[in-house]
């Protein structure tokens, strides 16, 4: 047992049954708070079980293999946008 687990066990028997009580469902709600935080924490680190095949990014094999400009990388914006005026 850990010395707030030993110390709250004492206090627990020297406190008014009601204080006792009260400090009981307090301690009760901290732990099963702590205990939804884990668990959530928990299941943020699964790994993630979905295929790669149901990403559509991923899954786009569309290409475009005709002619294009090679300076694509280098002036894309001016591609998607037009020239700024």
């Amino acid at each position: 047992m850990t010395a707030i687990a030993r110390t709250l066990d004492d206090k627990l028997k020297l406190w008014r049954p009601e204080t006792a009580s009260r400090v009981e469902k307090l301690v009760s709600e901290i732990i099963e708070l702590a205990d939804q935080e884990a668990k959530q924490a928990t299941s943020a680190l699964a790994p993630d079980t979905r295929s790669r095949r149901d990403d559509a990014f991923l899954a786009d094999k569309a290409f475009f293999s005709g002619p294009g400009p090679t300076d694509c990388a280098l002036n894309h914006d001016k591609y998607l946008y037009g020239d700024a005026e």
